[in-house]
This record gives C-alpha cells, sequence and structure tokens, in this order.
C-alpha cells in the first residue's frame, strides 16, 4: 500500500515571504513592456514595485518614441543610395539597447535593488501616470 505523507504548513512566515515574492514579480513586470499597468494598478503601496514600475514606465516611453524616431530616421535614409542601410544598422542597435536596458532593469528587480537604469533612470514619471489612470479609469 502507497503512504501518503502529509505536508505541514507554517503559517507564521508564509506572509512575509509571499510578500516578497509578490514585489519580486511585480517588479519584473514593470519591465515587460505594457505589463507595467498590472504592478501600478495592484500593487500601488509598495515602494520597491512603485520604484520599478517608475523605471518600467520610463523606458517603454522610451522605446516608444526611439522607435517612432528610428522609423523617421529609416524613411529618410532609403532614399539616399550611400547611406540606406544605416536604417537597418540604428534601429537594430536601439532594439539591442532597449532590451538590453529591460535586461538590466529585471536583474535589479529580482536582486530586489532599487538601482536607476543607465541613461534613462534619473526620471520620475508615476506620479503623473497614476493621476492620469485615476482620472481616466476610475
Amino acid at each position: 500500500s502507497e503512504v501518503i505523507e502529509e505536508k505541514k504548513v507554517d503559517n507564521t512566515g508564509n506572509s512575509n515571504q509571499n510578500d516578497q515574492s509578490n514585489t519580486i514579480l511585480f517588479s519584473i513586470l514593470s519591465y515587460i513592456g505594457i505589463l507595467w499597468l498590472i504592478p501600478l494598478l495592484v500593487e500601488k503601496n509598495d515602494k520597491v514595485v512603485r520604484f520599478h514600475v517608475n523605471q518600467g514606465i520610463v523606458l517603454f516611453i522610451f522605446d516608444i518614441i526611439g522607435s517612432i524616431a528610428v522609423g523617421i530616421l529609416s524613411a529618410i535614409f532609403v532614399f539616399i543610395p550611400v547611406i540606406s542601410f544605416l536604417g537597418v544598422v540604428i534601429a537594430s542597435l536601439f532594439g539591442i539597447l532597449c532590451f538590453v536596458l529591460m535586461i538590466i532593469g529585471i536583474v535589479n528587480a529580482a536582486n530586489k535593488s532599487e538601482k536607476p537604469l543607465p541613461i534613462i533612470g534619473k526620471f520620475k514619471i508615476i506620479k503623473k501616470i497614476k493621476s492620469f489612470l485615476l482620472i481616466f479609469f476610475f
């Protein structure tokens, strides 16, 4: 016959461990595209999560504005035969830059570190975004 063991769960420390796991999870989500909305709305009182949400929003906006600028440059370069390849090169480098910044943010979030992202991390815009969301969605 099979012996089934019961696992005893000690609830004394689980709450703190779950809070830390949620903090890490929501901090990581902050750097993955538009998913920064989830931690912004769910974990609004966690200081660490708010820091990473701000960094994720800045990265998201940087990616959008940069992609538009690179697209415009690429469209211009297409008409100049000697440098037409530069559009592809610039777009590729910009994509790599955004990907590297995302990875740096995810690693910082996983390590519970509040280091700002290089180049773009000094901007603070979470209060403006939060006010915007409250006006239009609640």
